[in-house]
């Protein structure tokens, strides 16, 4: 097991610090590749941070409330990365979610080049007590 991070953890303390905060775009502005590449499950990878961001955007644009955003678990082995995170949403729908995953991330030259997100779509909870 290697010890060494290339210095990737701040970066990474970071862009959990503005998810929280519900910056969303600015992470992938300040913390993403241009040329970076995202995947939720065995869906078609978006190629490019421009049209991530486009696709952020409209996503954001759905939601109503963002109820909880928790980075549960960290876990960094030289340029990867594993964040477990918690989030519960309320869309401009009503519809409730809350989605429990797992972002795998690759770094390079201190920026996200690759982020595969791994959930079971079964278990997003709608409408959560």
């Amino acid at each position: 097991m290697t010890q060494v991070n290339n210095g990737i953890t701040e970066s990474i303390q970071d862009l959990i610090a503005l998810n929280k905060k519900g910056e969303f775009v600015k992470v992938l502005e300040k913390h993403y590749a241009d040329d970076f590449v995202r995947q939720a499950n065995n869906h078609s990878p978006i190629i490019g941070k421009e049209e991530n961001i486009r696709r952020e955007t409209i996503f954001l644009a759905n939601i109503d409330a963002w109820n909880e955003v928790i980075a549960d678990a960290l876990v960094i082995e030289g340029n990867r990365a594993a964040i477990h995170w918690v989030i519960d949403v309320t869309e401009k729908s009503g519809r409730r979610l809350r989605i429990d995953e797992i972002a795998w991330q690759v770094w390079e030259n201190g920026k996200v080049k690759s982020e595969r997100f791994f959930y079971d779509t079964a278990a997003v909870i709608q409408n959560p007590a």
